[in-house]
């Protein structure tokens, strides 16, 4: 068994950005725990009867009838990681704001606090959230989507992210303006 976590995905991140990313670390760990039960006690039930996996597992019928439904309707539902911003950003940064302080940093006649950093990243966010295809979304930093992953669907988010355009939202949230 191997769980392999990138920790420097996380180093970028303020406090709190990490502080919730790793809570969301943790539901997603416990949600993949939980479906591949559910996915023991399915393969079981194909081919045993309810009654003689509930007395192997030392659980109830009811529960093996739960969890066998929960399989098959998690099969309908799965998401999987699909990659963080570095993944589809044409810059050097891992996450969205750090990536957005790189762009305004790139620009040397620009004050990064003439600028709400944290309103141009939920905006971006949505935006690029809203042009994404249905199932596929951005949360905090990482791209999430449907299992499997569709074939070619890494370069349509690079070109939606590229798409988007991110001084216009800029201009926006420019405090001098």
């Amino acid at each position: 068994m191997g769980l392999s976590i990138d920790w420097t995905e996380y180093e970028n991140l303020s406090d709190r950005e990490e502080y919730d990313a790793v809570g969301q670390l943790i539901d997603q760990v416990k949600a993949l725990v939980a479906a591949h039960r559910a996915e023991v006690v399915h393969r079981m039930t194909r081919q045993q009867e309810d009654k003689e996996v509930a007395a192997i597992l030392g659980i109830s019928r009811q529960r093996v009838g739960q969890l066998r439904v929960r399989h098959e309707q998690s099969m309908n539902n799965l998401t999987m990681d699909y990659g963080s911003w570095g993944t589809y950003s044409d810059g050097s940064s891992r996450t969205l704001p750090a990536y957005i302080e790189e762009v305004l940093g790139a620009q040397g006649d620009l004050n990064l606090g003439d600028f709400d950093t944290d309103a141009i990243a939920e905006e971006y966010r949505a935006a690029i959230n809203s042009a994404l295809p249905e199932g596929i979304s951005l949360s905090g930093s990482t791209f999430h989507g449907p299992v499997p992953m569709a074939d070619g669907i890494r370069d349509e988010i690079r070109g939606v992210v590229a798409a988007v355009d991110l001084w216009e939202i800029i201009a926006r949230h420019d405090q001098n303006a």
